[in-house]
């Protein structure tokens, strides 16, 4: 379940990750003060205007801050997918509408390709899964076009 609101760790990491960009920044527009003899007015108009910037983009990036809790490979442990293609070792699998590369785990049967699976854990970006059920899994008939068959 993802929470509504950031938690104090989340606007930690993300200002710490922001730190090296605005330390940058403030060593450029220091040298272009020095060597252009830039406005100390205009400096601090660009370096506030930089700080504003990653205040506004908070509230729409703050989820990618949240680690394994926050959406990921981590967090989908226990969704349930479908098999892209046939699963002896590695293959494909779809999982909340997105393809993912999969591992079967040591001693677990082969997946058919279009059998359920349910993933179990995550290596990286690869999902360790496991099949649900030998029979593939059937697909509803989706018309692509409105009235069309």
């Amino acid at each position: 379940m993802m929470r509504d609101r950031p938690s104090r760790s989340v606007l930690l990491r993300y200002s710490l990750f922001q730190i090296p960009s605005a330390a940058l920044l403030a060593a450029v527009l220091v040298v272009l003060h020095l060597r252009l003899d830039l406005s100390p007015w205009i400096g601090w108009g660009i370096f506030l205007f930089w700080i504003a910037k990653d205040a506004v983009l908070f509230p729409l990036v703050w989820r990618s801050y949240q680690g394994d809790a926050g959406g990921g490979a981590c967090s989908m442990a226990g969704l349930s997918g479908t098999a892209r293609t046939n699963l002896s070792q590695r293959g494909k699998v779809e999982v909340r509408g997105e393809i993912w590369h999969a591992e079967i785990p040591d001693g677990h049967p082969p997946v058919a390709a279009g059998s359920v699976i349910r993933v179990v854990s995550s290596r990286g970006l690869t999902l360790v899964v496991e099949g649900v059920s030998a029979a593939p899994r059937e697909e509803a008939a989706v018309s692509p076009l409105p009235g069309r068959p």
